[in-house]
């Protein structure tokens, strides 16, 4: 059975020790742990700072089965990608929620063919690191905004290495 998980968002400027009190409070098992700036772990602390926050929340039987990244982050090839994916294979994170792509001037399908190269990157990294990259269906003007438009992205990847991440909220 999955381990009931709370998202992390609403704690911005709580430090590990105030997260994982309310986390212990509400009863759930572990977090969706936001990695952005603001954040305990943020993508350019990573490193050393997720795998540290993950011991401290296993010390107190929790988890980290998953983190949600900046709302930029897009982009397979930014300097913090590699790193931010092997903090997440040392600290035992699985799933990595990636940010939000936005339709683009050129059109709908032009869009889908960059977002889906920036896939490719990200497959890459789920390979090298056995972290998968899920996108969020997110509400808005995102390229994930419904059931149809994600499964243009992520149609014919493996889903062992690329996955979405199913938000009925949204």
């Amino acid at each position: 059975m999955k381990p009931w998980i709370m998202f992390t968002k609403h704690l911005e400027g709580w430090d590990l020790k105030q997260i994982i009190a309310a986390l212990k409070s509400t009863g759930v098992e572990g977090a969706d742990l936001c990695v952005r700036p603001g954040y305990p772990v943020a993508p350019e602390n990573a490193r050393t700072a997720l795998p540290e926050a993950a011991r401290r929340f296993a010390d107190e039987g929790l988890c980290i089965p998953l983190i949600t990244t900046p709302g930029d982050f897009t982009d397979p090839g930014i300097d913090y990608a590699l790193p931010l994916f092997e903090a997440c294979a040392e600290a035992g994170v699985k799933l990595v929620k990636l940010g939000y792509w936005y339709m683009e001037a050129d059109g709908y399908w032009a869009t889908v063919d960059r977002c889906r190269k920036q896939l490719e990157g990200f497959a890459a990294l789920a390979e090298r690191t056995g972290v998968k990259p899920v996108i969020h269906n997110h509400s808005g003007s995102t390229m994930g905004l419904n059931s149809a438009a994600v499964m243009h992205l992520v149609k014919g990847f493996n889903p062992a290495l690329v996955g979405v991440f199913a938000d009925v909220g949204h």
